[in-house]
């Protein structure tokens, strides 16, 4: 990975905060919302963007159907 002086600690953090948000480190509950709907609650974390936040729904045990798209894409 580049930058793992600069992504390490903030992985740690976007994980601080999911904890605080939800109470847990789990996801789940993201299953039940709209793509629209979860992407934004998770890109409401300071480090999570919207090729991350589409990465995380789509690669994840929830299968959503989000796109990751790098931004030199758009």
């Amino acid at each position: 990975v580049t930058w793992p002086e600069q992504k390490a600690p903030r992985l740690q953090a976007v994980l601080r905060a999911i904890e605080e948000r939800h109470g847990s480190l789990s996801l789940d509950f993201l299953k039940e919302m709209p793509v629209e709907e979860a992407r934004a609650w998770l890109e409401s974390i300071p480090g999570i963007g919207p090729k991350t936040s589409a990465a995380v729904l789509s690669f994840s045990t929830l299968r959503k159907a989000a796109l990751p798209v790098d931004s030199h894409h758009h």
